[in-house]
């Protein structure tokens, strides 16, 4: 989460700062919860809304942060944690079921170690971008 005004060390830092969410409820339901007023608007927007003070803060990835250069209007970072990226696979219920049981236990087993890969991945690329985004 990052915003213009203070430092968000804990949730009631939030109270009357305007956050850009999505259009989804729990996130906009966070946000109020915490003190803070949800502001639902597309991502296309937000740099403009930050810079003339439309919102004063927003929750977005580390590699959203710096591709899209909010870093330049915005003052404080907090990583909070509170969304978590999710990775899955989608197969076709009968095409599974069709499988020798070895192969249906080889394919759940590969898609565990490929949510665990995604996940390691994921952690590796925001440290390596927090770095960078400090440096600027």
């Amino acid at each position: 989460m990052f915003n213009s005004k203070r430092p968000i060390k804990v949730p009631n830092d939030l109270k009357g700062l305007k956050i850009r969410t999505m259009e989804i409820v729990p996130h906009m339901k966070l946000i109020k919860a915490a003190g803070g007023t949800p502001v639902p608007m597309l991502m296309l927007e937000l740099y403009t809304a930050l810079q003339t003070k439309v919102v004063d803060g927003a929750e977005n990835t580390i590699s959203n942060i710096l591709a899209q250069k909010y870093y330049q209007v915005q003052k404080y970072l907090t990583l909070t944690g509170n969304v978590m990226g999710i990775g899955v696979t989608i197969i076709n219920e009968k095409w599974f079921q069709s499988l020798p049981d070895d192969l249906k236990g080889a394919l759940i087993e590969a898609e565990r170690t490929a949510l665990l890969v995604y996940a390691r991945i994921s952690q590796l690329v925001s440290d390596v971008k927090l770095d960078d985004l400090k440096k600027r």
